[in-house]
């Protein structure tokens, strides 16, 4: 089997677990770099894994979970924009800070419709990608296939 699936396996497990720990990995992450490292090690392990009887379910999870948190990090980001017109030296009435403060509440709210579960599916992930790199690491004599 390829070294390197198996070592990808282990990177995107380890840095899964980093970016599901619900406060550090919301700072560590907060610019999705990580997100975006774990999106290119899943789609590099579905390219290199040939088929076999060990399957790519951690790397698929991780793709999904990738996307969706993605999705809800721009909607988050797309909804905090409406803030930036609450100020306090504008002439906004209360009816337009209203409504500013309005779409941001409902942006995070619609935003946290995609995150939540993109956190429970790469903690899936995690699961089946150390699974799967104790599977790519022991040898082919001793797995019970």
């Amino acid at each position: 089997m390829n070294k390197g699936v198996s070592t990808s396996y282990l990177v995107i497990a380890i840095i899964g677990i980093i970016t599901a720990i619900p406060v550090l990995g919301s700072v560590v992450d907060i610019f999705r770099i990580l997100t975006f490292v774990l999106l290119g090690f899943s789609i590099y392990i579905l390219v290199k894994q040939p088929k076999g009887p060990i399957k790519k379910t951690g790397a698929i999870l991780m793709v999904i979970a990738c996307a969706l948190s993605l999705i809800g990090g721009l909607i988050v980001m797309g909804s905090l924009g409406s803030l930036a017109a609450i100020d306090t030296t504008s002439n906004l009435s209360s009816y337009e800070a209203g409504e500013a403060l309005g779409g941001a509440i409902g942006g995070s709210l619609l935003g946290m419709i995609f995150t939540f579960p993109a956190w429970i599916i790469k903690i899936i992930a995690i699961v089946f990608s150390f699974i799967t790199y104790g599977k790519l690491k022991t040898p082919v004599s001793q797995q019970n296939l």
